[in-house]
């Protein structure tokens, strides 16, 4: 397979674009991890043969954008100026410059997916710092997954996802309608 790849990268011109782009597509890694496949589970139950994806849990930056996406308040505008989450008082207190700069954004500009997110390299935001967001201060080869309590804790009581969830609602309630209503 490699090998094959290594081909194809050459026959594209050396276009790491092309080699992403059949990588994607490629029926390999759009495998469901589905694991309900009775047979394949009998005989391979640790999927040592790679016959589903292994699950993986969200990266820190992609799981507001989820979030987001399945509340139905994503906005998927490209471009502009970022925007400045939502931090609260005791993480700005803490900093050497209380809130010195610190805009507070408008409501529909937190709905931007979360490269747009103005980060400072002493203060991420709580979800990205807790869902071990990258290490801005020096680049590591491999990012750390860590599952802790305060994880769960915090996917049950931050405001964020709180208003998520009723957006959600909301979301389904009016989809349930329309639905009745066809």
């Amino acid at each position: 397979m490699l090998d094959w790849l290594s081909t194809e990268f050459i026959t594209k011109c050396w276009s790491v674009k092309q080699l992403h782009k059949t990588s994607m597509l490629s029926q390999t890694y759009r495998m469901s991890s589905d694991a309900r496949n009775g047979a394949a589970n009998a005989i391979d139950p640790d999927n040592d043969l790679s016959w589903r994806q292994n699950l993986r849990r969200l990266e820190a930056e992609s799981l507001p954008d989820t979030i987001l996406s399945i509340s139905g308040q994503l906005d998927s505008k490209m471009g502009g100026r970022g925007f400045f989450p939502r931090l609260t008082g005791e993480v700005l207190a803490g900093q050497s410059r209380p809130g010195l700069d610190w805009e507070i954004s408008e409501k529909d500009e937190l709905s931007r997916r979360s490269i747009y997110a103005f980060v400072r390299r002493t203060m991420p935001g709580p979800m990205l710092d807790i869902f071990d967001y990258s290490n801005t201060t020096s680049p590591l080869s491999e990012r750390p997954v860590t599952t802790v309590a305060p994880q769960a804790l915090l996917l049950l009581n931050d405001a964020f996802m709180q208003e998520q969830a009723k957006a959600f609602a909301d979301r389904l309630g009016r989809e349930a309608a329309l639905a009745v209503e066809a």
